[in-house]
């Protein structure tokens, strides 16, 4: 779970880019070597580090690093820096550690799929771990979606929904969900003006090297129907 003045800051951006299409690139950092570093791309977009500490920054300090980013007031980077000069020389708790992955399943371990997809189609030193995901409520037949799989960018982790962890399931899909995923690890969302886009032309292009893409597509619609009809 994120910190609330982590949330803070990226809502911060997200309002920045929506009421003035300027795209921040946000890094929360906990370097006292280097409170803030600002690095502009080009017009429409900005390299922003920032020490975590601004999250808990009054509206003020928010709204004169908004005049710097988009219009580079001197004035308004005196008092970002001042508040930066200001920062308490506290060292804060480090972050809890996550929990081991679980990538061992009643029918299935997701490890071997994991290091076959890894190695066949990207490179074998690709950072990733796999686990299964938490079982939670039962799926409602009315339900029109399921997330299968998903990829965590700061973990570096897959995580696959424990549904499928059935023997009526077949490595073969657990194999291109793995792929999938991975494309997600090495072709990571972009932004297109105000749209954040997960599957993006290059994204597409690198999953399209898959083989029997189409099958393993309608493969899952069939998974998926067989779920919602059995209420797992």
């Amino acid at each position: 779970m994120s910190d609330p003045e982590d949330s803070g800051l990226h809502r911060w951006a997200e309002t920045l880019e929506r009421r003035h299409g300027h795209t921040v690139r946000l890094t929360l950092t906990r370097n006292r070597r280097s409170m803030i570093h600002l690095r502009p791309v080009d017009r429409r977009r900005t390299d922003l580090r920032l020490h975590k500490a601004f999250g808990h920054a009054p509206r003020a300090v928010l709204d004169d690093l908004t005049r710097v980013v988009l219009r580079g007031d001197t004035a308004a980077w005196k008092r970002v820096a001042a508040f930066a000069r200001h920062i308490p020389d506290v060292t804060p708790p480090p972050p809890p550690s996550p929990a081991s992955p679980r990538p061992q399943g009643v029918y299935h371990d997701l490890r071997p799929i994991l290091d076959e997809v890894r190695e066949r189609y990207f490179t074998p030193d690709l950072e990733a771990s796999i686990t299964w995901g938490r079982h939670g409520r039962p799926l409602r037949r009315r339900r029109r979606s399921i997330r299968f799989a998903s990829w965590d960018e700061d973990q570096k982790r897959i995580r696959v929904h424990p549904v499928l962890d059935a023997d009526w399931v077949p490595k073969t899909f657990l194999r291109y969900l793995v792929h999938h995923e991975l494309c997600h690890a090495v072709k990571p969302p972009v932004h297109t003006g105000r749209r954040r886009r997960v599957h993006h032309p290059d994204f597409r292009a690198l999953e399209s090297r898959y083989p029997d893409l189409e099958q393993m597509e309608a493969l899952s619609s069939t998974l998926f129907a067989r779920i919602r009809r059995e209420g797992l």
